[in-house]
């Protein structure tokens, strides 16, 4: 789904326009791995994405955008920063997740392999399944793809409260593609099974303090400023320089040092409870960030410019 779409169908379900699902609510849902749904749409990331991903693949959140993997970018009303997989292009009117695999059988690979260690593209491509496509980092796969075909939009909070949480977030069922065949499938499933059986309740949990802050960051005006922004130049200048810092510290965090001393060894091993430390301080950085530009935009309003912008 694209982020337009994403805004779209947050306003129709504050609207009540779409169905808001319970947690004991059932639906009808198997994938038979077309891959059409890693397709033409906009996958969203949050921090702890990026740090099973780049632990996952053994590299840095640097490689991941470097490589072209993941791009940052401000949403498109928000303006604060988002990142998502950079998809690539086939074509005029195809996009393909960078992780998207062809499906090998294993009897046939092994067949042609006759006791070589590595398979040529040739092999492959001949042990290829028709129709059969695959997630090449299925284990730490993002949160919107292992939640899929479930979407949630997320009132912000500030206790820990579970069950608040579920009063506060909606969760919908969204069809991961047009007229997706895993829809139709008889295998019934409720919420929260599905949610239990997909690992998707710690990606949630560890989300939270990302959306907080991006709420902050839209309260206290820490936004890429457009263009055509009135904004003074000076207060221009610093909002955007304060963007791309709270861009790297959320989406590039193994290039920032504070991060780096503090946890050497994250890339290296799973730690739940050491991830979500690791994010604590980037957000308590960031929230640092918006204060300075609440009075940015606060001097910028009373016709103080802020340095080097010329009044």
């Amino acid at each position: 789904m694209r982020v337009d779409e994403l805004e779209r169908m947050a306003k129709d379900i504050e609207r009540g326009k779409t169905p808001v699902l319970k947690p004991e609510d059932t639906f009808n849902f198997a994938c038979d791995m077309c891959g059409i749904c890693c397709t033409n749409i906009d996958i969203l990331l949050n921090p702890y994405d990026l740090i099973r991903l780049r632990r996952y693949l053994q590299c840095t959140t640097a490689d991941l955008i470097r490589r072209n993997f993941v791009e940052v970018f401000p949403g498109g009303q928000s303006r604060v920063p988002l990142a998502m997989f950079t998809f690539r292009a086939i074509g005029d009117n195809l996009r393909v997740c960078p992780f998207l695999a062809h499906v090998a059988d294993s009897s046939k690979l092994a067949e042609r392999l006759a006791g070589r260690e590595e398979p040529t593209l040739e092999d492959l491509e001949a042990s290829r399944v028709p129709g059969k496509m695959a997630c090449a980092i299925y284990p730490v796969r993002p949160g919107v793809c292992r939640s899929s075909p479930l979407g949630r939009v997320v009132s912000f909070y500030q206790d820990e409260d579970e069950e608040r949480a579920w009063r506060d977030q909606k969760v919908i069922l969204v069809s991961p593609c047009p007229d997706c065949r895993g829809m139709k499938a008889d295998t019934s499933v409720t919420v929260t099974e599905w949610l239990e059986r997909n690992g998707v309740l710690p990606y949630w949990q560890a989300s939270r303090g990302h959306q907080q802050v991006s709420a902050s960051m839209v309260e206290k005006g820490l936004r890429l400023p457009e263009e055509d922004s009135k904004l003074p130049a000076g207060a221009k200048a610093a909002l955007t320089a304060l963007w791309h810092i709270a861009a790297a510290i959320l989406y590039d965090f193994d290039t920032v040092s504070a991060v780096v001393s503090k946890f050497p060894q994250n890339r290296q091993h799973e730690d739940f409870r050491e991830d979500l430390a690791l994010l604590t301080i980037c957000q308590e950085m960031v929230r640092g960030l918006t204060e300075i530009a609440a009075v940015v935009c606060d001097q910028a309003e009373h016709g103080q410019d802020s340095p080097g912008g010329g009044s």
